[in-house]
């Protein structure tokens, strides 16, 4: 039987047990697959998915996201790839008419045997999200956001010198873990022949805990501050995404618009070095 190497799946997870689905869809025996938790809710995810599926986190690593992926970097040190997954993800395969449909275990099969090959290629590689994926004809597109579904080549990351938590109270570590790697000159490729949605904002658990109005706020102004193809949009919201204020509030929105194709420094290291 064919079976992909060097490569793991890490699902990150928090105060989800129970509420898993993304390894449902995968084939048992192509790419193996961790899900980490926090360290004070390891025995409640491994009564329910056994002990052999579930990585307990470092106690000294913050219960967020950044710090959580940060960790799996370092620690899975026997992967060549590291391909990181939301805990809620579902899949779908393109037809030539540029339709989704649920993606079976062949399809299954096919995404990931076309993710390790298109990791020969470059060192990050995403999968598109369902928003937008027929507006892109291509099977592929280049320099890009890539989320909630990644692959990164760990020495290629470890050789750039970025983290997914440059600063406390971080929520935007696609982003920045994206535009260091472009900055440094290691394009990113994203799969349009596939697709991934999750379940939305508002699920509980996870990132949820601590998305605050606040914290996306500095985050978005760190951002701009550290990377020059950050600009920071600043908007009127009615209670955004259930984040902080009453029902109904009006509130400062900030957003955060990125110019992708100028990050791509292909021959020229990012003069500022952040870390």
């Amino acid at each position: 039987m064919f079976k992909i190497k060097d490569i793991i799946i890490v699902i990150n997870s928090s105060n989800r047990a129970g509420k898993i689905i993304t390894h449902e869809h995968f084939p048992q025996d192509l790419i193996p697959y961790m899900v980490a938790v926090p360290f004070d809710q390891y025995q409640e995810y491994a009564d329910i998915y056994g002990e052999k599926l579930i990585t307990r986190i470092d106690k000294s690593v913050k219960s967020n996201l950044p710090a959580q992926r940060q960790w799996c970097m370092e620690f899975f040190t026997g992967f060549k790839y590291i391909w990181f997954m939301d805990d809620d993800l579902k899949f779908l395969w393109r037809d030539e008419d540029l339709k989704l449909h649920k993606a079976e275990e062949p399809d299954i099969r096919r995404m990931f045997k076309a993710m390790w090959a298109s990791l020969k290629e470059v060192p990050v590689v995403g999968i598109s999200t369902r928003l937008g994926n027929n507006r892109v004809p291509d099977a592929a597109q280049y320099t890009n956001r890539v989320t909630r579904c990644y692959a990164i080549e760990r020495a290629v990351y470890e050789s750039v010198g970025c983290h997914f938590d440059p600063i406390d109270n971080f929520v935007a570590e696609d982003f920045h873990v994206t535009l260091c790697m472009l900055n440094a000159g290691h394009n990113n490729k994203i799969l349009f022949n596939f697709a991934q949605e999750d379940g939305g904002s508002n699920k509980g658990g996870g990132c949820s805990l601590y998305r605050t109005a606040e914290v996306q706020r500095q985050t978005a102004f760190w951002m701009a501050e550290h990377h020059p193809e950050v600009r920071v949009q600043v908007k009127s919201s009615k209670n955004w995404n259930g984040m902080e204020g009453l029902k109904g509030e009006q509130q400062a929105r900030v957003d955060m618009t990125v110019q992708w194709k100028q990050a791509y420094k292909p021959k020229k290291r990012a003069s500022n070095k952040l870390f």
